[in-house]
């Protein structure tokens, strides 16, 4: 599992009404603070717990590339152990996705964050198939073996002052 994102279709996610602190699973108290926490239920109703949903079919991750073109974009993390990159997508308010891309061969990314204008290129690869995530218009791009976009996570940044709001 990568840095606590599920590998899994869906999944949920609690975070403690105190400190923020994020678990897959439901647990009566905070595993960080310790503060006793809201039941499973209560936590659903009042939308506490949030919704994680992803992402796998080269077109649909294509056409979610495409719903964020001309928004903020950052490389946030990469996991030199499985080679694993994060990118995070900031629209507006809740609308956010981050973009996992496994087995990373080749990374060309600024570190800090661009208006995206991505596109997802298919082609077989050495293993089987190969993803390149690419700009558009400024030839940013990473190469690798499995790409995943994940909806619902918190992926909260203003893009470095490109967002207008």
């Amino acid at each position: 599992m990568p840095y606590g994102i599920p590998w899994n279709d869906v999944e949920t996610i609690y975070p403690c009404v105190k400190c923020g602190y994020e678990t897959l699973l439901y647990t009566p108290f905070c595993a960080n603070c310790g503060i006793e926490q809201p039941t499973e239920e209560r936590k659903q109703a009042i939308g506490c717990a949030r919704h994680v949903t992803s992402k796998r079919e080269p077109d649909e991750i294509q056409a979610s590339l495409d719903e964020f073109n001309g928004f903020a974009v950052r490389l946030w993390s990469y996991g030199v152990s499985h080679c694993e990159l994060q990118l995070h997508f900031y629209k507006t308010g809740k609308h956010r996705m981050i973009l996992m891309c496994a087995s990373s061969d080749e990374v060309h990314l600024p570190t800090s964050a661009w208006a995206a204008d991505l596109e997802l290129i298919v082609k077989a690869g050495k293993y089987g198939d190969e993803y390149i995530v690419r700009d558009r218009k400024l030839g940013h791009y990473v190469r690798c073996g499995m790409v995943v976009a994940y909806f619902g996570f918190d992926s909260s940044f203003c893009g470095d002052g490109i967002c207008p709001w």
